[in-house]
């Protein structure tokens, strides 16, 4: 379902935005509790990947031209510059992974009830914006939508159309609970955006697809000559 930006003014937060299109609510998991099947792998780099996964994710979000604003329900980690730009608000850290969904797309709702939502997961480092706009084409129009994993288990983007919700159960299985409570399984072809990062695994498939730049900033810190070395390598 394509909602281009730059259509018509709304009403967002008491002010008129001359935009029109999807609002992203993007939760981000405080660093202490991030990407903790990673330690393992990557010791104490774990924190600082899971803020530049987040920051990779959010910077390609933003470079979409079907994206009007990104709410951001946290953030930890993610340079303050990032999230002062004008089309990211930034809502506090609820902790849970659902609760932090259901907050974001309440108070989306509140500002603009009629703006269709994309709900994003914030370890997605391949993410590029035509991913996004092949999504959102692809997404159902009237029925909310859900796209699994490159493991086909999980979720990393669950789409509602204005007037729609979707009670979320994040986590082991999401992808078949989301379907079961009522989402439209997304047929579109997104390497990238379906490879979210939990595992070392993940991670070199990652590096092979091309992660943005904040991951690679943080993998070159580490000395990161190829995914086959991580662990002999960058294990505590």
């Amino acid at each position: 379902m394509r909602v281009r930006a730059y259509d018509q003014p709304v009403t967002y937060g008491g002010a008129v935005d001359q935009l029109i299109g999807w609002t992203v609510v993007l939760p981000v998991k405080g660093l202490e509790h991030a990407k903790r099947r990673l330690a393992p792998d990557v010791g104490s780099w774990r924190m600082s990947l899971a803020a530049a996964f987040a920051a990779d994710t959010l910077e390609a979000t933003l470079a979409s031209a079907d994206v009007l604003r990104v709410l951001v329900v946290g953030g930890e980690g993610i340079a303050g510059s990032t999230l002062a730009q004008p089309r990211v608000t930034q809502l506090p850290d609820v902790g849970d992974l659902d609760a932090a969904v259901s907050r974001g797309t309440t108070w989306a709702r509140e500002q603009v009830p009629h703006c269709p939502i994309l709900v994003l997961q914030a370890d997605l480092p391949c993410l590029r914006a035509s991913d996004l706009e092949n999504l959102v084409d692809a997404a159902p129009a009237t029925r909310p939508g859900v796209l699994a994993d490159a493991e086909g288990l999980g979720t990393v983007a669950l789409t509602l159309p204005a007037g729609t919700s979707l009670s979320t159960a994040f986590g082991a299985g999401s992808f078949a609970h989301h379907v079961r409570a009522g989402a439209d399984p997304i047929d579109v072809r997104a390497p990238h955006l379906r490879r979210d990062v939990d595992t070392l695994e993940h991670l070199r498939d990652a590096v092979r697809l091309g992660v943005g730049r904040a991951t690679r900033q943080v993998l070159e810190r580490m000395q990161f000559p190829s995914a086959q070395h991580l662990t002999a390598r960058w294990a505590d």
